[in-house]
C-alpha cells in the first residue's frame, strides 16, 4: 500500500468516527433538552455504570502509561550519484512509546528528568485520574440533581470544541496537547456522570456508554491520521517507520 492510499484510508477513518461522535453528542443533547427531568435512579444500576466507567478509565491509564514497547527499525536510502547505486544504512529509528525519535514529532513529546513522555498520553492519563476522582464524587451523591444539567452542557461544549480542534488543526505544541487531552477525557466524564446520575433511563445509560467507545475510537483515528500527515510531508523518502 503506497503513501497516498494509506493516507486516504486514515482520512476516511478519522472523518467517519469524528462524524459519528459529533452526531452522537448532538443527538444526546437533543434528547436531554426535550426530556430533561432530574430524578433519582436505581442506585445499584447507577453504581454499576459508574464502576464500568472507572474500569475504562483505569484501562486507559494503563494504555497511556505503556503505549507500546520500543522497537528499532533500520531504513535504507538509495543513493545514486554518478550512476552508482548504493544501499547505505543512514539512521536507526527507535520507537519511543508510539512515536519515532524523529524531529518531526518533537511537538508530540516532552522531556523530563532525562526521560521522554508523550504529551497526548500524559494528558490522557492525567484526565483519567481526574475522572476517577469524579466517579468517586458520583458514588458519594453530594452533587444536587439539578446541577447535572449545567454539568452536562459544560462537558458537551468542551467535548465538541476539543474533538473539532483535534480534527481540524494539523499541529500544536506539546503543552497544548497535554491540556487538550486532559480536557478531552474530563469533558466526557462530565457528560457520562451527568446522564448516569440525573436520569432513570437504562437506554440512555447504554447510549452514553457506547458513545464513549465511539469517542475513544475517534481520538485514536485522528491521532493515526495526524501521524501519517507528518510522515507524508516529510522529505525523507525511504524512511520505514510505521506511519507510512
Amino acid at each position: 500500500m503506497d503513501k497516498k492510499t494509506n493516507k486516504n484510508n486514515s482520512v476516511t477513518s478519522a472523518i467517519y468516527f469524528f462524524s459519528l461522535s459529533i452526531s452522537g453528542l448532538i443527538i444526546l443533547a437533543l434528547i436531554l433538552n426535550t426530556n430533561y427531568h432530574a430524578q433519582s435512579s436505581n442506585i445499584e444500576i447507577q453504581n454499576l455504570f459508574l464502576f464500568l466507567f472507572a474500569i475504562i478509565c483505569v484501562m486507559g491509564i494503563i494504555a497511556g502509561l505503556f503505549p507500546s514497547k520500543c522497537t528499532i527499525r533500520i531504513y535504507k536510502k538509495n543513493n545514486s550519484k554518478k550512476g552508482i547505486l548504493e544501499n547505505k544504512e543512514i539512521n536507526v529509528m527507535k520507537m519511543e512509546g508510539h512515536h519515532p525519535n524523529c524531529e518531526k514529532f518533537n511537538d508530540h513529546i516532552f522531556h523530563y528528568n532525562h526521560n521522554i513522555y508523550c504529551a497526548g498520553c500524559t494528558g490522557l492519563v492525567t484526565g483519567g485520574f481526574i475522572s476517577i476522582i469524579m466517579v468517586l464524587i458520583g458514588f458519594s451523591r453530594i452533587i444536587p440533581l439539578n446541577y447535572f444539567n449545567i454539568i452536562f452542557y459544560m462537558g458537551f461544549i468542551t467535548q465538541l470544541v476539543t474533538l473539532t480542534y483535534f480534527m481540524s488543526i494539523r499541529q500544536s505544541k506539546n503543552i497544548l496537547k497535554f491540556f487538550l487531552n486532559i480536557i478531552f477525557v474530563f469533558s466526557y466524564c462530565l457528560i457520562f456522570i451527568s446522564v448516569i446520575m440525573a436520569y432513570n433511563n437504562l437506554f440512555l445509560y447504554f447510549y452514553v456508554t457506547v458513545l464513549l467507545f465511539v469517542v475513544i475510537l475517534t481520538r485514536t483515528s485522528i491521532s493515526r491520521y495526524k501521524h501519517k500527515i507528518i510522515c507524508n510531508y516529510c522529505d525523507l523518502k525511504d524512511c520505514n517507520i510505521p506511519f507510512h
